[in-house]
């Protein structure tokens, strides 16, 4: 009878200890690791998207169109100068906020050519002085009725306000944008007009020339890809 006695004490205590450690292993196993879960939550709002619209190498050229008015002619017309030569791009972060520290476009302004030498002569020599100032620079700070996320398809009217800098003054811009959305592409054309004083500018004086308007017109044709990017 002892012997029995002793025998259900120790088989009673030891399938308590063995019903508590599975219970504590199942516990812990189930449990979530809270260190895991917001390194995790860390993770992912740090590598959130943001997007970027990038000039495709091809498809973009920079114009300005100045008002004249021609000896032996007696109607006023364009003067018109071109260059294809430009590079950049504008980052959008979650919110459709510019990312101005990531947002620039450069136009190599020694390639501006219009229809007339003399006046392309002393556009670089005077007006623009490229030899100084090679490059003209238009940082995007806001948009204005762009909607967010971006259209996938269609056409979109919308405004881009950003720096302009010329030579060694920088001066803020509006300009209209008229795009269209095809899949993954932004082509379209943005314009904005400024005066000659504006920017400290020298208008064009060449013999065949006897006036220039106030008013320099830029356009802006443009093919851009947009491309998902992971934050920093």
């Amino acid at each position: 009878m002892y012997n029995t006695l002793n025998y259900l004490i120790i088989y009673t205590v030891t399938v308590f200890v063995a019903g508590f450690v599975w219970s504590s292993n199942t516990i812990n196993s189930s449990t979530p690791n809270l260190d895991t879960i917001n390194s995790d939550a860390i993770e992912q709002s740090v590598h959130q998207d943001r997007i970027r619209m990038v000039l495709a190498p091809t498809g973009n050229t920079v114009r300005y169109l100045v008002r004249e008015q021609l000896a032996g002619f007696d109607f006023p017309n364009d003067a018109v100068g071109e260059t294809n030569e430009i590079s950049g791009a504008i980052v959008f972060n979650t919110e459709g906020e510019v990312i101005q520290e990531e947002s620039k476009f450069v136009a190599n302004i020694i390639g501006l050519k219009s229809d007339r030498d003399r006046r392309d002569g002393f556009i670089q020599r005077n007006t623009l002085e490229s030899e100084r100032f090679p490059t003209v620079e238009l940082v995007p700070i806001q948009t204005r009725n762009l909607s967010f996320p971006l259209p996938t398809d269609g056409s979109a009217i919308f405004d881009i306000i950003g720096n302009l800098s010329i030579k060694d003054v920088t001066q803020p811009t509006s300009w209209r944008v008229n795009a269209r959305f095809v899949d993954g592409v932004m082509t379209g054309t943005a314009r904005t007009e400024f005066t000659f004083d504006e920017f400290g500018l020298e208008k064009p004086r060449v013999g065949s020339v006897l006036s220039v308007a106030d008013a320099i017109r830029l356009e802006f044709d443009f093919t851009m890809n947009i491309e998902s990017l992971a934050s920093q």
